[in-house]
């Protein structure tokens, strides 16, 4: 009776563990994991159709995936979702119909253009899952209810299947992606240039050029040059009563260029640095001299130089000695600084 007893706990227990292994294996999408070995995998389609592949002759390969999908043992003839995706394949292997006859005996700037032309007239998204579902709109459509109710070696070869297909694609998309971020890359490095790096603005010039200058300008080039108006800068002003060195003064003032314009220099690479000049008409007004009339010189960040003249006699007449000066961007100065004070703060 105890033994007896025993082999029924026995049972039970191995029932239980069977039940249970067996619940754990149940197909289920969000666990599916590729297994690089498997035979309708992207890795083992590559190595039995390396020329296919190579030469984007998607035409022939993707039949050929066809016709291993009829010849696999893993699937009953009268399956529905084999018959899906047997008419899903036939119909991608459609859309290439003729593409690697046009890439034969093409160089490389014609080859992507021939790409890009298929690209921009064919959809080449079909086996991608959207919103549960494989072939959405399509007669051959596939859900994932569906899919998860097959036995768990067909649910793995359906997901191989699929997998490899969008990867292919995807092989097909890639060099077009990259070529596209590397475009917006170089179009913002460019726009990060002009804002950070070029001539500031205060918002009335920013008027005045968005209504002149910027119109010239695209999204892949950013205006390549600009009008200064009433643009007020902190100013070093240097002059001098005498012939020598000692007879030289030096005055705080306060700049402003009245009207003048900068010129761009776009370098071939989105990052190096860009390089500008310009030059304006301005005054200067200070506490101690009448106020100077003359022009600045602008390069870059760094270089901003001028010459102006005053009335020092007062006689209404300009002097014929000028006076150096160079200035500071106010601008750019408060856009360095205040976010470091706002931090101490």
């Amino acid at each position: 009776m105890i033994a007896a007893g025993r082999r029924t706990a026995v049972i039970v227990i191995l029932v239980t563990l069977a039940a249970t292994g067996a619940w754990a294996q149940t197909p289920d999408i969000l666990d599916w994991k590729i297994t690089p070995g498997h035979p309708a995998s992207y890795d083992r389609v590559k190595q039995r159709y390396p020329e296919l592949v190579a030469t984007l002759g998607y035409e022939l390969l993707f039949a050929r995936l066809g016709r291993e999908l009829e010849a696999s043992t893993e699937w009953p003839a009268g399956d529905p979702v084999r018959v899906k995706l047997l008419a899903a394949l036939a119909e991608m292997a459609g859309r290439f119909s003729g593409f690697d006859a046009r890439l034969a005996n093409v160089d490389q700037v014609e080859r992507e253009v021939v790409i890009d032309a298929l690209l921009d007239s064919t959809a080449t998204g079909l086996f991608q899952r959207v919103n549960e579902t494989w072939f959405s709109n399509r007669s051959f459509r596939i859900t994932v209810p569906e899919v998860e109710a097959m036995p768990l070696a067909r649910f793995d070869d359906f997901m191989h299947r699929v997998d490899a297909a969008e990867r292919l694609l995807s092989d097909l998309r890639n060099p077009g992606l990259s070529s596209a971020v590397a475009w917006i890359n170089a179009a913002a490095g460019r726009w990060h240039q002009y804002v950070f790096n070029g001539r500031s603005q205060y918002p009335w010039e920013m008027a005045l050029n968005g209504a002149t200058t910027a119109r010239r300008s695209t999204i892949e080039q950013p205006p390549g040059r600009q009008w200064i108006l009433l643009h007020p800068e902190l100013g070093v002003e240097l002059g001098t009563r005498g012939a020598g060195l000692e007879d030289v003064t030096a005055q705080e003032t306060l700049l402003i260029q009245a009207v003048g314009h900068v010129w761009y220099r776009w370098p071939a690479s989105s990052t190096a640095d860009l390089r500008w000049w310009g030059l304006s008409l301005s005054m200067s007004m200070a506490r101690e001299t009448r106020p100077g009339f003359g022009f600045t010189f602008h390069y870059g960040k760094i270089v901003n130089v001028g010459l102006l003249w005053h009335d020092v006699d007062r006689d209404g007449l300009l002097d014929r000695t000028p006076s150096f000066h160079t200035g500071v961007d106010l601008f750019r100065l408060a856009r360095k600084r205040l976010p470091d004070w706002g931090a101490r703060r």
